[in-house]
């Protein structure tokens, strides 16, 4: 059955490139295919295993892109060794985080372990601050990504595709972004394009994926979709037989 071919992002569609635009229309396919073949893999044998396999594998696709891209382009070795981000510089955790269905079961999955009790205390405890607000609001409330202790992401391995992509070359800046009073205009912050970019197409890929075989797919803010996933454990197999995961506003207890 033919498909329509995947839209992308419009700050994406508006370069004046067409061969990049291409490139990355091509990767955001190639993984709207893998994830499919995991969807009808997990069907088949019905579990979401599978599925959390193609997961793994897009996120080995971004990866891989994203150190090419450093690796390939004129003075990306040179921005690589510029770029501000390491353990301990934290100014990003703050800051509203969207994901896909798929990511969002994915990283539950992961904090299932035993390893991640604390983890998902956090996320409970978090989630009536969180659940509702905006992006800027969530910016100007200075909240911390539950995930975020001791300076480090707790769920680096699984983290989402939108923490991935993001890169900044002056940590001064992202504090002066943290910093900034709401609705006053955020200082500009130099951050390689083409990881971003990387980012939002493979988001773009999955949720194409999982629309063509009747799946949610629209993005869901990170901390309502792992508090709702925990709090109602049946949501990622409702999820994958058609429905929706539904975060909702809830009280501190």
């Amino acid at each position: 059955m033919s498909r329509a071919a995947i839209t992308l992002p419009g700050i994406i569609e508006a370069l004046d490139n067409e061969p990049v635009k291409a490139q990355l229309r091509a990767i955001g396919e190639r993984v709207r295919d893998i994830v499919a073949a995991g969807i009808d893999m997990a069907r088949s044998e019905g579990t979401l295993a599978s599925l959390l396999d193609a997961h793994a594998v897009a996120v080995k696709v971004l990866e891989a892109e994203s150190a090419g891209y450093f690796r390939h382009v004129s003075g990306g070795e040179a921005l690589k060794a510029a770029l501000a981000c390491a353990p301990g510089c934290t100014f990003c955790c703050y800051l509203y985080v969207e994901v896909t269905p798929l990511e969002a079961v994915a990283l539950w999955h992961a904090l299932r372990d035993d390893r991640y009790a604390a983890q998902r205390q956090a996320i409970a405890a978090a989630a009536p601050r969180v659940v509702g607000l905006g992006p800027e609001p969530r910016r100007a409330a200075r909240l911390p990504c539950p995930l975020l202790a001791n300076g480090q992401c707790t769920a680096y391995e699984t983290r989402p595709f939108a923490c991935r992509g993001l890169y900044s070359t002056s940590a001064q800046a992202c504090e002066a972004v943290l910093a900034t009073p709401l609705g006053l205009p955020l200082p500009a912050i130099r951050s390689p394009a083409v990881p971003r970019a990387l980012a939002a197409v493979l988001g773009v890929g999955i949720n194409a994926a999982l629309g063509d075989a009747g799946l949610q797919n629209r993005t869901l803010e990170l901390v309502a979709a792992l508090d709702t996933l925990e709090r109602t454990p049946a949501a990622a197999a409702r999820w994958f037989k058609g429905e929706a995961i539904s975060p909702q506003r809830r009280e501190s207890p």
